[in-house]
């Protein structure tokens, strides 16, 4: 077949291509299709994720806590020293909980009273929601690492004597989680509200 111009050309081949059945490649409606199946996706892992968030959230403070617990428990076995004033210091460590905050402290134990040596600052959106001692509520609570004993409130220990405290999520009631220490200076996560 002669064409006599290339406008003919391009005509004949606009016509093949579009009257081209086994023409490659996806039409406008599979391509929308794929689209719309990936934006659920999307959304679905979005959601999936800022459902999460809080509870990571939580995770990461109380094992933030009871790391610090075993951190002033070993503080006050090894008799660390800390200054104070240019003066070295040692004693017995501690924790300090007050109920409806988003800090805690770690102590020491002097002669004239306990000092502050720092305080830990909870991650945005988790509070301490509530403290139990040996099942009894309380606003706030000691938990002193002699290196003999573990005193609450300043109390001389029975075995089943505990402190649990109640890290809560700002965004939800229902997510909690409590940690427990015990009078063997033992610290464990023990529930898991969700």
């Amino acid at each position: 077949m002669f064409f006599s111009s290339k406008i003919e050309i391009k005509k004949e081949v606009f016509r093949h291509c579009i009257n081209n059945d086994n023409s490659a490649g996806f039409t406008l409606i599979e391509l929308m299709v794929v689209f719309v199946i990936m934006a659920l996706i999307g959304i679905m892992m979005m959601v999936s994720y800022l459902e999460s968030r809080p509870r990571m959230a939580l995770e990461r403070v109380t094992e933030t806590f009871i790391n610090d617990v075993y951190r002033a428990k070993e503080r006050s076995v090894s008799q660390m020293f800390y200054e104070d004033n240019s003066d070295l210091v040692g004693g017995d460590h501690g924790i300090l909980v007050i109920k409806n905050t988003n800090n805690y402290s770690i102590f020491v134990e002097k002669v004239e009273g306990e000092k502050i040596i720092e305080q830990i600052d909870i991650e945005r959106g988790i509070f301490i929601e509530d403290i139990l001692v040996s099942g009894e509520q309380k606003d706030e609570v000691r938990v002193l690492f002699s290196s003999r004993k573990v005193y609450f409130e300043g109390e001389l220990p029975i075995e089943e004597d505990y402190v649990d405290i109640v890290f809560m999520s700002e965004d939800s009631e229902e997510i909690k989680r409590s940690v427990r220490i015990t009078s063997s200076g033992e610290a464990e996560i023990i529930y898991t509200y969700e």
